[in-house]
C-alpha cells in the first residue's frame, strides 16, 4: 500500500520515492533479483521481512557483501512456508522515527496523535516519547518535518489530508473499523538528503503508540512522558537485576507528583504498569519529567 502511495503522490523535496519501498520475493531466486536490483540503485544493504510480525521481530537483514547463513536460510524456510512471502526492501540510514494514531469508525477516520519512537539500531521497538513529538528532535529534522503549510506543520498536513484519506478508503472495501497505528520513519538518502518513509509498518489495532497517547491524557500541562516496555534480560543488567526491587528502586527515587488541579494529573514520576509481582518477562513502565532532557530514553535506570 504504501509503495502504491507513493506511486500516486510523489512529493520529490519530502517524500521517499518508489524505489525504497520493498518488494514481495517468493523464493530464493526471487530474493536474490531483489537484492541484486536494489545494489543496481545504490542500495548495498537490504533487510527482509515477514509480512506479518511485530516490533521488527519479524525483519534479518543482509548487509553488503554479507552470504545467506545456514540460519538466515532456515528462517526464509520457515517464513515462507507460514507466510508465503517475504519482503525485501533496501536498508534506509534512519534518523528519527515515529507513528501516527488513527481511529476509523464508520465513514469518519481521524489522527488522533504523533508519537515519537525509541527504537535500536535494527529497528527493534524500545519506547515512545509522549507529549513530545518534536521536543528535543535534531534542528534539521525539525525543519524537515514542522515546516509550515497554511499556518500548519506540513507532517501533519501530509498525514490528516494525503495519507488519511486514501488509507480510508482501503480500509473502507475491507470492512475495517477501530485504532490503526502507521509507523513511519525519516531517512537520509544516497545524496544525504532527509526523506519521509511515509508508511514503514500499517498495525491495525491497539499499537503500543496509541497505549502511550492514552497514558498522555493523564498527566500534566507542559509535562512530556516516557513509555517503554523492559525485558527480564534488560532489567538483569541494570543495578536491581529483580523486577520487584527494580520498581520499588524507580519509585524510591521518582516519586510520583501530581497537579493541584481539581482533577489531578501527573507532574513528575517513574512507577510500572503492571504488577512487577506477577510479571514474568517484561515489566512496562511510565516516565514522566518536566522536560524531555530529564527522561532516560537510553537507558534502564531511571534517568534523572
Amino acid at each position: 500500500w504504501g509503495r502504491g502511495l507513493a506511486d500516486e503522490c510523489p512529493v520529490e523535496d519530502w517524500a521517499a520515492p518508489v524505489d525504497v519501498y520493498g518488494k514481495a520475493a517468493r523464493d530464493l531466486d526471487e530474493l536474490i533479483a531483489l537484492r541484486e536490483h536494489f545494489v543496481s540503485l545504490g542500495y548495498l544493504n537490504i533487510v527482509c521481512k515477514a509480512p506479518f510480525g511485530t516490533a521488527a521481530n519479524g525483519n534479518r537483514c543482509i548487509m553488503a557483501g554479507e552470504v545467506l547463513t545456514p540460519q538466515m536460510l532456515a528462517w526464509l524456510d520457515v517464513t515462507w512456508k507460514e507466510q508465503k512471502a517475504v519482503l525485501v526492501e533496501p536498508w534506509l540510514d534512519r534518523v528519527y522515527d515515529f507513528s501516527v494514531q488513527f481511529e476509523k469508525h464508520g465513514t469518519e477516520m481521524k489522527a488522533l496523535a504523533f508519537t515519537r519512537l525509541i527504537n535500536n539500531a535494527r529497528g527493534q521497538f524500545k519506547g515512545i516519547v509522549v507529549k513530545g513529538f518534536s521536543k528535543g528532535m535534531d534542528p534539521k529534522v525539525a525543519r524537515f518535518l514542522m515546516a509550515r503549510i497554511n499556518r500548519q506543520p506540513r507532517v501533519y498536513r501530509w498525514y490528516e489530508e494525503t495519507v488519511g484519506p486514501r488509507l480510508k478508503s482501503a480500509l473502507d472495501v475491507l470492512g475495517f473499523n477501530g485504532p490503526l497505528g502507521v509507523d513511519a520513519f525519516v531517512y537520509r538518502d544516497l545524496s544525504g538528503k532527509l526523506r519521509l518513509k511515509t508508511i514503514v509498518e500499517l498495525n491495525p489495532r491497539f499499537t503500543m503508540g496509541r497505549v502511550a497517547h492514552d497514558l498522555g491524557q493523564h498527566m500534566a500541562a507542559g509535562a512530556v512522558g516516557y513509555f517503554q516496555v523492559l525485558t527480564r534480560s534488560q532489567i538483569r543488567k541494570s543495578k536491581t537485576p529483580l523486577m520487584v526491587d527494580y520498581a520499588e528502586v524507580l519509585k524510591q527515587r521518582h516519586p510520583v507528583e501530581l497537579t493541584t488541579d481539581p482533577k489531578p494529573r501527573i507532574a513528575s514520576g517513574s512507577f510500572p504498569l503492571n504488577d512487577p509481582q506477577s510479571a514474568q518477562q517484561f515489566l512496562a513502565v511510565f516516565h514522566v519529567r518536566r522536560n524531555v532532557g530529564e527522561l532516560p530514553i537510553y537507558g534502564v535506570n531511571g534517568g534523572k
